[in-house]
């Protein structure tokens, strides 16, 4: 769904459940350091000011999809992609019943600890 800004810009309309894609540079900096201020690794003032502003980011959202589906409950259409916890195992993973997969090969990595 796309949305006016203001700005005479279209933005996509996100439903707050769902995941919002980071578009550029920008943005997934802002990502990183709300999370880092929301950590509390900048102190209690900064947590504060970014829980402030991601609650706020949230409510603009709420509005922006009431504004263009009546309510909340209209929500948006399964994705085909299946996002995966980072706590998943592999075999978690391939024995779910979203997930196709024709030809999977398992590619596993391995550093030695003093690889520069």
């Amino acid at each position: 769904c796309i949305g006016d800004d203001g700005a005479g810009k279209q933005k996509p309309v996100i439903h707050p459940d769902s995941v919002e894609r980071l578009t550029d540079q920008g943005s997934a900096m802002r990502f990183y350091e709300s999370s880092r201020a929301l950590k509390g690794d900048e102190g209690p003032q900064m947590a504060n000011v970014a829980r402030c502003m991601e609650r706020k980011h949230l409510h603009q959202q709420r509005k922006a999809w009431i504004k263009k589906h009546g309510s909340l409950w209209a929500t948006p259409d399964p994705c085909p992609v299946v996002q995966v916890h980072p706590a998943a195992t592999l075999s978690q993973v391939l024995r779910h019943s979203n997930m196709v997969v024709p030809n999977f090969l398992v590619t596993v990595m391995l550093f030695p600890n003093d690889h520069p």
